[in-house]
């Protein structure tokens, strides 16, 4: 949406359901990683919002924020087959995201220039391994996963976008 010549403000939502996507063989024979996915993951939410301010006709100021729900159930793990060839037992649930911009730009007849900060912001559960068992009385297999260690996540950067027109 703009507001006479000087302000656009914008809005967007966008939802993702990866719980019914399917992994197959090239034959074309369901993979048991499609279970994996319809028990582990949920759908996604992400929810952006910018606005733009023109301060002169050449230059801008940006705010933008950005928020994505996790793509994993709190329950999910990593399962590894006692067959697999992968020795990476450590895994992570990461959980919503948030992000935060700040920018100005110039726009030039043949040169522009955009500086921005950015900053995200998200937690996880980080487990090292997951023990699968069998239990020797009932013969029964079970998972055993350590306590979570609960991570928090920064990230700043600042980023320069320079061009031409021609």
């Amino acid at each position: 949406y703009t507001i006479g010549s000087s302000v656009a403000l914008g809005v967007e939502y966008e939802y993702s359901d990866r719980t019914s996507a399917k992994m197959k063989d090239p034959d074309g024979y369901e993979l048991g990683q499609t279970a994996d996915i319809k028990a582990m993951m949920k759908a996604v939410h992400t929810l952006r919002v910018g606005a733009e301010f023109k301060l002169a006709p050449e230059f801008a100021f940006r705010l933008g924020y950005n928020y994505t729900s996790s793509a994993f159930k709190d329950e999910a793990v990593k399962y590894l087959p006692s067959n697999s060839i992968m020795t990476d037992t450590d895994f992570s649930n990461k959980m919503s995201q948030n992000v935060f911009t700040l920018g100005i730009g110039y726009r030039g007849s043949i040169f522009y220039a955009d500086l921005a900060y950015k900053f995200s912001a998200y937690k996880e559960d980080f487990y090292p391994f997951f023990n699968e068992f069998q239990d020797a009385k009932s013969g029964e297999w079970a998972l055993v996963t350590p306590q979570a260690t609960k991570v928090t996540n920064t990230r700043s950067q600042v980023l320069m976008t320079l061009g031409f027109r021609f």
